[in-house]
């Protein structure tokens, strides 16, 4: 008898236990996820704003250095442009400072800046503070994808390319050119400079050391910028064969948090900004997956324990009870 009551008792007291473990495990890890999702939204937005700022201090600097006199006065002195590049003089290495000067700006990011005339021929050339020889400048920089759009910009509008090779770097960049500001309105040249992919990737990764930050095309779905993969000389742009953020960003919603493979991930799109033909999505990815027990304090995980040892231990002795009251045959 005393055994039939110690077994109630012992069931009794796991039925009470296991709840308050399951809930408290539950209601931890619901917590513990809330919270995660939260630290990766902020995340997500934050990363997406040191974006959107560079893109416009971007155009500011473009249109600034564009209105330096130096570039005006190129185009007052005599000959044909060609023959001025030729001749060099004091007016050119004012142009040549101004563009050399960007680098201060953006540094360790720009691969080159060029004053390019709108026959195509580079008239100034500065890759990473060194002056390009007259000999060494391009003659038709007219085939590249920043050349043609921003030729077609009204006065005081700046381009800003999708990522492409640069001829000169062989880097990956994205380009900021703008039309050389005139009186009468008419558009002599453009003055450009590339900033590196590898530097908005670097930058991600040092703002980032507990998750993974990836910036997806929104056209292709395909990752452009990983902070995990330095972007190397030679290679293709971030990572194309990783789609596995398409399916979510094609909802175009400005933002939102998912789970990719049971890894919790949030996004934010960059907000449109004129003359940027980038359509962009920074994605804060969890590195490790979570599982039905992030989260959950050894405290709730012992006490679901006991409570199943006990329910063990009390079926146990229940049956063993149960078979020594069972008359012999």
């Amino acid at each position: 008898m005393r055994a039939r009551h110690f077994s109630v008792s012992t069931l009794f007291v796991a039925i009470c236990l296991l709840p308050v473990g399951v809930g408290s495990g539950m209601s931890a890890h619901s917590q513990a996820v809330a919270s995660l999702n939260g630290d990766l939204a902020n995340k997500a937005s934050e990363e997406a704003q040191v974006l959107a700022d560079y893109f416009s201090r971007a155009r500011s600097i473009d249109l600034l250095t564009a209105n330096n006199p130096a570039f005006g006065r190129f185009y007052e002195l005599p000959g044909e442009p060609a023959a001025r590049v030729r001749m060099g003089g004091p007016v050119l290495d004012e142009v040549n400072h101004a563009l050399g000067y960007l680098e201060r700006l953006f540094p360790e990011s720009i691969g080159e800046a060029c004053f390019i005339d709108r026959g195509g021929a580079e008239n100034a050339r500065m890759v990473r503070g060194v002056r390009a020889a007259p000999k060494d400048l391009s003659p038709d920089e007219s085939s590249n994808p920043f050349f043609k759009p921003t030729f077609a910009l009204r006065q005081g509008q700046v381009y800003q390319a999708r990522p492409y090779v640069s001829p000169d770097t062989q880097e990956w960049v994205i380009s900021n050119s703008t039309l050389l500001p005139t009186s009468d309105g008419s558009k002599p040249a453009i003055v450009h400079f590339e900033v590196t992919i590898e530097s908005f990737r670097a930058v991600a990764a040092s703002l980032s050391k507990r998750f993974d930050i990836m910036v997806v095309d929104g056209r292709a779905g395909a990752v452009v910028i990983d902070s995990r993969r330095p972007q190397r000389i030679g290679a293709p742009l971030g990572d194309p064969h990783d789609r596995r953020f398409r399916p979510m960003i094609q909802a175009r919603t400005t933002f939102g948090v998912s789970s990719i493979a049971d890894h919790p991930v949030a996004y934010r799109r960059l907000q449109h900004q004129q003359g940027n033909v980038n359509d962009w999505y920074v994605v804060a990815v969890a590195p490790t997956p979570v599982g039905l027990l992030y989260g959950v304090d050894p405290w709730s995980i012992a006490v679901v324990v006991v409570a199943l040892g006990l329910l063990v231990f009390a079926t146990i002795s229940f049956l063993t009870h149960h078979r020594v009251l069972v008359p012999p045959r």
